[in-house]
């Protein structure tokens, strides 16, 4: 049998109960016949258990150096007074099948779902008269936004924002608009262009922050994060939260 991380991703899946329909009855009739996934399935349930019985820190921690060790055991010989217990054994397993950031991956959904844990669009608050853009300029588009159709929003809001481009709100709206549509780039360019503007400053750095962890780009996402947290603003008790989860 092929060990895959889509493979153990499945596994994952139907030890949850998160498989259903004609998934769960591929999977369980596999299951009955194939010696191999019998015992890859029980693998994982022990994996599962040890990292409800074992302190996660300190877990995590052992597996950043556990894949070291088990090279150097296939050159030489070692009598350890304190051997692996039979949790990081088979941790060791599956270090060696899908190496280190996978296996953690694996185990930590919360962490790997920051971005969707997190963001929510910018509001697009009651229209009203300012000095760049009117009322029946953004009825049709503020619909559209609200509506999450992003992808017919966008012409309307790039014109305006080519219209008037000053106006930092339009920006956050058409940033959020790329954005939803997988577009970072474009939604950081935006984004970038309103730090100096003090009044949404902090909306800037706080969807920069998202945009980068979306990307994987941690070290970014952080110096952003870090600065949120230095003073007060709308958004300082999330950019704690974040940087406690990222760090």
């Amino acid at each position: 049998m092929k060990r895959t991380q889509e493979l153990f991703e499945k596994i994952d899946a139907y030890l949850n109960g998160d498989l259903k329909g004609n998934d769960l009855e591929l999977f369980e009739n596999t299951l009955k016949s194939d010696a191999e996934l019998q015992e890859e399935v029980d693998t994982y349930r022990l994996m599962q258990e040890a990292l409800k019985d074992t302190d996660v820190i300190t877990f995590r921690e052992r597996l950043k150096t556990i894949d070291t060790e088990i090279e150097e055991e296939k050159f030489k010989k070692v009598t350890s007074k304190k051997p692996f217990s039979i949790y990081y054994k088979i941790a060791a397993v599956f270090i060696a099948i899908v190496g280190v950031s996978s296996f953690l991956w694996l185990f930590n959904p919360i962490e790997n779902n920051l971005y969707e844990h997190y963001y929510v669009p910018y509001p697009m608050d009651e229209l009203t008269r300012n000095s760049h853009t009117t009322l029946s300029e953004l009825k049709d588009v503020s619909i559209l936004y609200e509506k999450k159709k992003y992808q017919k929003a966008i012409p309307t809001l790039e014109k305006l924002v080519q219209k008037h481009s000053t106006d930092d709100k339009l920006k956050l709206y058409l940033g959020n608009s790329y954005l939803n549509l997988n577009q970072e780039e474009k939604a950081i360019v935006l984004f970038e262009s309103i730090l100096k503007n003090d009044t949404f400053r902090d909306d800037a750095l706080w969807f920069l922050s998202l945009v980068y962890i979306k990307l994987e780009d941690y070290d970014r996402a952080i110096n952003f994060l870090k600065e949120l947290v230095s003073y007060e603003n709308l958004y300082k008790k999330s950019a704690v939260d974040l940087l406690e989860k990222l760090q």
